[in-house]
């Protein structure tokens, strides 16, 4: 991790709102994903909660693969 990655997530830490709005918002959403599809939960359960369809789910959580 370089200093600019710490700072960054630093930034994360101490200001979320300057910090989603850098990153964007399907940026958040695909991490978001990325998080409860680590913590085991099925494609039904994270659509329900994140108010999404399951193809956009899927679409996301191939992203999450990639990046494990």
């Amino acid at each position: 991790m370089t200093d600019l990655d710490k700072q960054l997530q630093q930034m994360a830490l101490m200001n979320w709102r300057q910090f989603a709005s850098i990153m964007g918002a399907d940026a958040i959403k695909r991490a978001k994903i990325c998080l409860l599809r680590q913590q085991g939960n099925k494609y039904d359960y994270i659509c329900k909660v994140l108010d999404l369809s399951k193809n956009q789910v899927q679409y996301a959580c191939t992203s999450c693969e990639k990046e494990v």
